[in-house]
C-alpha cells in the first residue's frame, strides 16, 4: 500500500512540475502587445536594410507610428480547454468556439468556420500562424495568463 501511495505522490509531483514549467497548452492565452511590437519592429529593421540609407530614418519614423497604432488595436485571447475546445475572444466581446489538438510543440487550432491555425509553445508564449496562408510574414504572439 505504501509503495502505491509513493508512486501516486510521485506522479502528482511530476504533473505539478509540468504545469509550473508552462508546457501544457491548456489555459488562457492573451495577445502579447509588447512581443508583437518587438516582432514588427524587427521586421521593419530587416526591411529597412533594402532602402537607401538617406530614406531610412523618415520611413522608420512613419512605420513606428503605424506599428504603434496597429499594436494599440490588438486585443484577443484563446482559451484552450482540456476537452479539446478552444474559445477565441476578440474585441467587442466577439467569441467563437473551435477545437484544438496536439502538444506544446505542434498544436492545431481550428475555428468554428473551419479556419486552421498552427501553433507552438515556447516558454510562456503561444506563437500562432494561419495554416493555409504561408505568405503571412508574422505570427500572433500570445502570453499565458492562467
Amino acid at each position: 500500500m505504501r509503495c502505491v501511495l509513493l508512486k501516486f505522490l510521485a506522479i502528482l509531483a511530476l504533473v505539478a512540475v509540468a504545469k509550473l514549467a508552462g508546457a501544457e497548452p491548456v489555459g488562457l492565452w492573451t495577445i502579447d502587445r509588447e512581443a508583437m511590437r518587438a516582432q514588427f519592429e524587427a521586421m521593419l529593421e530587416r526591411d529597412l536594410q533594402q532602402v537607401p540609407a538617406e530614406a531610412r530614418e523618415t520611413l522608420r519614423s512613419q512605420a513606428r507610428k503605424d506599428i504603434d497604432a496597429m499594436v494599440a488595436g490588438l486585443e484577443g485571447s484563446a482559451e484552450l480547454i482540456a476537452d479539446g475546445t478552444v474559445i477565441f475572444r476578440g474585441g467587442g466581446g466577439k467569441e467563437e468556439k473551435g477545437r484544438w489538438e496536439g502538444s506544446d510543440e505542434a498544436l492545431t487550432l481550428t475555428s468554428g468556420d473551419g479556419r486552421r491555425w498552427l501553433a507552438r509553445i515556447e516558454k510562456d508564449r503561444l506563437y500562432v500562424r494561419p495554416a493555409d496562408e504561408p505568405q503571412v510574414p508574422f505570427e500572433m504572439i500570445l502570453s499565458r495568463r492562467r
